[in-house]
């Protein structure tokens, strides 16, 4: 597991090629010793370092392999962040397409969706990071969208209900969101 969290930060830190390989070799070892416990969790980071290579299409696979596994093994932890990460890859699908078609709506509105059933999923695991992490990804497409302020709404009344927390990287991201043009 470790060596997945240390893959992760390589991807973070810009080596997502050598991030991803370090990620994929370590799942492959955790898969052969311990089977799929915990597994959904080392997916979404690894769809997230593909996403950060903008290779969407494998970020896709790879999450869509998340959450499956939670559906098969009723382990369902991490399933917020797989859904948040599934629309996140949707969305970069959508922003990076060459010109607004049809298609690239549909990417959108299916990231949407994606968004709004990781949102659910965490209030009903009553899991606020991962429902704040939902609502700025909400915000996120809303802007690239064109604006609608029930998204900020949304994620406004969610920064306001922490009580503590407020140097943590989510919190700070919220704040600039928040603070950013509409």
């Amino acid at each position: 597991m470790s060596r997945v969290f240390a893959g992760a930060a390589r991807a973070v830190h810009g080596d997502a090629e050598g991030g991803l390989a370090e990620m994929s070799a370590a799942l492959e070892e955790h898969r052969s010793v311990v089977g799929s416990h915990i597994t959904d969790i080392m997916l979404a980071l690894i769809a997230t370092a593909y996403g950060q290579a903008r290779q969407w299409d494998a970020g896709l696979r790879q999450v869509e392999a998340g959450i499956a596994l939670t559906e098969e093994t009723l382990e369902h932890v991490y399933a917020a962040e797989l859904w948040r990460v599934k629309g996140e890859l949707l969305l970069g699908k959508a922003r990076t397409a060459t010109k607004r078609t049809a298609a690239i709506d549909s990417l959108a509105d299916a990231a949407q969706q994606c968004f709004r059933r990781a949102l659910k999923i965490a209030r009903s695991q009553e899991a606020r990071s991962l429902e704040l992490r939902s609502a700025m990804s909400l915000v996120r497409l809303s802007s690239w969208r064109g604006g609608s302020p029930r998204a900020r709404t949304l994620l406004r009344s969610l920064v306001a209900s922490f009580t503590d927390g407020f140097d943590t990287k989510d919190l700070r991201d919220a704040q600039t969101l928040l603070n950013g043009p509409e």
